[in-house]
């Protein structure tokens, strides 16, 4: 059996003259350019070759990871939970821009914080049928509410027949708090069964 000589350890003629590099980049949106451009240097390094690695990181979402660095586009719906969608911060397929709403002395009629989903609260006594609750029990706390604007009604998509139509009230407490709650159907559409959600809290 012959064992033949490394190739880093062969004692081949350099040329002479003028040496130059070579620089490979590897670019792209998809993956798997670190893997080759490792691999690449590896196989060089061996041969005896100086091998220089640089990587560019332009966006956060290089070091963090694309799903968590992200940003809110505008969808075409008036229901409040589908008007925006999370797409990763550097996608270019979803442009999207935010049209006003309101002036800028208006107040708020959306929430800063949306919950992900709306959250059942308990303890409600409204004073009339289609009434606002003056108590309200959330998470485990007691609010009591001093004011309230409303009602928008937002009725949801028509062919889904399973989903009520909401009433929107924007609600705030003895302590300063203020919410965005809903009544999840109508008195004359489902008789006595209604209940009530939160759905967002005011800055």
């Amino acid at each position: 059996m012959e064992i033949e000589t490394p190739p880093v350890l062969r004692d081949t003629p350099k040329p002479q003259g003028e040496r130059r590099g070579l620089v490979i980049v590897h670019t792209g949106t998809g993956k798997g350019k670190s893997t080759a451009a490792f691999g690449l240097a590896l196989r060089a390094h061996g041969r005896g070759k100086k091998v220089k690695v640089y990587q560019f990181m332009k966006v956060p979402s290089a070091r963090f990871g694309e799903h968590r660095v992200q940003r809110f586009v505008p969808q075409d719906t008036h229901i409040p939970e589908a008007q925006s969608v999370a797409v990763p911060a550097q996608d270019r397929d979803f442009d999207g821009t935010w049209t006003a709403k309101r002036r800028e002395s208006d107040p708020p009629l959306r929430p800063l914080r949306m919950l992900e989903k709306p959250e059942e609260i308990h303890g409600v006594l409204a004073t009339v049928p289609d009434g606002l609750p003056p108590r309200f029990r959330w998470r485990k706390a007691w609010f009591n509410v001093v004011r309230a604007e409303g009602p928008e009604r937002i009725a949801l998509d028509w062919w889904r027949k399973e989903k009520p139509t909401r009433d929107y009230y924007r609600v705030e407490t003895e302590d300063g708090q203020r919410f965005w709650l809903y009544r999840d159907g109508l008195f004359r559409e489902i008789g006595l069964a209604t209940r009530w959600y939160l759905q967002g809290i005011f800055a």
